[in-house]
Formats: C-alpha cells, sequence, structure tokens
C-alpha cells in the first residue's frame, strides 16, 4: 500500500518509552494514524495513559490488549479508524 508508511526503529531498553513517546507525539502533531506495537498488555496501558495524559488527548488515543473484551477491542478500533485527523492504536 502506497499510503502506508512503515518505520522500524531500534532502541534500548533505558531509551524505548521516550523515544515511542516522542515518535507517537510527533506523528499526531503532523496528523498522522500511528499503530503501535507493544510486548504486554501493562506496557500497552502505560503507554496510552502516558499519552493520553501528556497533552489531554484522551479522545485521540486507543489501547487494545488482552485485559479487554472483544466488545471493547471492537469499540476501540473503530473509534481509533473514525477518528479524523492524528491518532494512535
Amino acid at each position: 500500500n502506497q499510503q502506508l508508511h512503515e518505520e522500524i526503529w531500534t532502541v534500548t531498553v533505558e531509551s524505548w518509552l521516550p523515544t515511542v513517546v516522542h515518535i507517537a507525539l510527533e506523528n499526531l502533531s503532523q496528523g498522522l494514524k500511528t499503530i503501535l506495537f507493544l510486548q504486554a498488555a501493562q506496557q500497552t496501558r502505560l503507554m496510552a495513559f502516558l499519552l493520553s495524559s501528556s497533552r489531554k488527548m484522551g479522545d485521540v488515543v486507543f489501547e487494545i490488549h488482552s485485559r479487554l473484551s472483544q466488545s471493547q477491542r471492537v469499540k476501540q478500533l473503530n473509534a481509533f479508524k473514525s477518528c479524523k485527523g492524528g491518532s494512535i492504536l
């Protein structure tokens, strides 16, 4: 898909969190939709919390992980897809 821009970043254990937050917020400021893949549900919850609270952007940050029911996951995905402008899943 020519409309999809994909990047792979290699980071250290110490720098992964600030790096991912920086990239996500930069993409958001450019109006881009961003999907982050993390290793664990706890990391996903933490990232969603940090991004939502960092600039009061709870309405454009969506989380999907194993601790949500299937209906909650579908709701989050649909909200992400229908969000106009930048958003993060």
